[in-house]
């Protein structure tokens, strides 16, 4: 953690003291190595500008030695999994290489379930589902007036495009809308906007992987 030099208060320098409380509590639990640089900072308007070479700043930060899994492959560890469990850990994917120093937040956590949420995921014996409380998003989004309403209704559903055949082809008319200029709505995109809610709807449960079967593609 760096200190900052700021002459006068400003929105940045009250967005810094809104941080302090969450970097102390990663530095109580040992997340965090504190050091003390010569950064410089200096204020342009309401934006605080860095006059240090982010190069340095890149050399002394501690590189990550293991990759964060990919969501996918640690659903497909799951078959043949009959009762699951969870633990959220206070802070995150930054203790996970602390020996004996593992927080978990217990309103969050869940053991022995036939069922459960796991980073917008249903998952139970039967396989992933989506979660019915995204889903009920997409249903009530309204017809988009503008490429940023838009873009957020594609960033739901694109989370979920696996459980959608074909969903490229499906939502192609709305990604065009995307392209600098191009949004113009029409009912073709209006079709298709209500027939990608549909799809969401009637999304079915995938099943895991077998590995221990011959897969066929």
């Amino acid at each position: 953690m760096a200190e900052l030099s700021m002459a006068t208060a400003s929105p940045a320098a009250k967005g810094k003291k809104e941080m302090d409380p969450s970097i102390e509590k990663l530095l109580a639990v040992s997340t965090l190595m504190c050091f003390r640089s010569q950064l410089s900072y200096h204020q342009r308007g309401n934006v605080i500008m860095s006059s240090t070479n982010p190069w340095r700043l890149n050399s002394l930060t501690a590189k990550n030695k293991y990759s964060i899994p990919m969501i996918d492959d640690l659903l497909d560890e799951l078959n043949g999994a009959t009762v699951f469990s969870k633990v959220d850990l206070r802070a995150g994917y930054h203790q996970i290489l602390r020996t004996n120093q593992l927080f978990a937040k217990k309103s969050k956590c869940e053991f022995g379930q036939p069922q459960v949420e796991y980073l917008r995921y249903i998952i139970s014996v039967s396989g992933v589902r989506t979660d019915q409380k995204k889903v009920s998003s997409m249903i009530d989004w309204p017809t988009p007036a503008s490429v940023k309403e838009l873009r957020g209704f594609l960033g739901l559903t694109g989370y979920y495009r696996k459980f959608v055949k074909n969903y490229a082809q499906l939502s192609k008319p709305l990604t065009n809308l995307l392209r600098k200029g191009s949004f113009l709505w029409d009912q073709e995109d209006a079709t298709t906007f209500h027939s990608l809610k549909k799809a969401m709807t009637t999304a079915p449960a995938l099943a895991l992987p077998d590995f221990s079967k011959t897969l066929y593609t």
